[in-house]
């Protein structure tokens, strides 16, 4: 990502943009657009994003063969069956893929983690779409060893860009990552900047769930929800499989550790809590 062109506008109005900007793109490529929609807010927003702008698409959910995958889906149902939208529901077996194909796509990319070849291998499974996953927000922690609130960056993102280039697919992996304006944008709400002016004091160590709150504060009709993907089920093979393939490619892949503050200001904006 680069230097902001320009000091970004809200998160909400980012989105928006970003959304109609692919849109364009997709109809430039002739192809139909297609959300993942795992059922969880990150991808509820996407949604919303588009569905705002009266732009088509058809939301996307991967379903396991166990009834617990299930639980996120029926949120990407019920929001898919409320407002009208095609919902397509493909069947995916994560054991027999981390048997079967996990380690070899691993090899091909020295990819230290499991969680990209399960992105790269959804984005296998729907040729026919220009698809959208809606993840790529900042990962914003306070940072006990460091004193200081920090965002991290992982080596994942740009497995899958890799294979994304390679592979010539029509896709945006990382909606929050379409522009830089959006993505700072989230550093800049007026939440993030509460969460980051309290995080010492408090020791909120994780925003992932105060995110929620920010969304919210722009959606206020967004129902908050109990997270459960599905891989809960597979934990035991799928740990077993990062464990073999970190030892094979035995670098960091959390990387990019740097302070909140410093970041926006490389990005030519800055906070205004002090």
């Amino acid at each position: 990502m680069k230097r902001c062109n320009r000091q970004p506008g809200a998160f909400k109005a980012e989105c928006l943009a970003s959304a109609e900007h692919i849109a364009s793109r997709a109809r430039s490529a002739g192809k139909p657009l297609a959300i993942f929609m795992s059922g969880g807010i990150d991808s509820e927003i996407v949604a919303r994003s588009f569905r705002e702008l009266k732009i088509e698409f058809t939301a996307v959910s991967f379903a396991f063969p166990h009834d617990k995958s299930r639980h996120d889906i029926r949120w990407a149902e019920t929001y898919c069956r409320m407002h009208s939208l095609p919902h397509k529901i493909i069947e995916f077996d994560p054991l027999g893929f981390l048997r079967d194909e996990a380690i070899h796509m691993a090899e091909h990319f020295s990819c230290p983690d499991v969680y990209p070849l399960f992105e790269i291998k959804r984005l296998m499974m729907i040729p026919d779409f220009f698809t959208v996953v809606g993840n790529g927000e900042p990962t914003v922690q306070f940072s006990v060893e460091r004193d200081r609130v920090e965002f991290s960056e992982s080596a994942s993102d740009f497995i899958v860009r890799k294979w994304v280039e390679e592979s010539k697919v029509e896709t945006v992996e990382s909606f929050f990552k379409t522009t830089s304006e959006l993505y700072v944008s989230f550093l800049l709400d007026p939440l993030t900047q509460i969460w980051a002016s309290h995080a010492k004091s408090l020791r909120f160590e994780q925003m992932t769930w105060w995110k929620f709150y920010l969304y919210k504060r722009h959606w206020p009709d967004l129902r908050r929800r109990q997270k459960w993907t599905g891989y809960e089920q597979i934990a035991g093979a799928y740990f077993e499989l990062e464990n073999e393939i970190k030892k094979r490619f035995s670098y960091q892949s959390e990387f990019h550790f740097e302070g909140y503050r410093d970041f926006l200001l490389d990005y030519g904006v800055a906070p205004s809590l002090k």
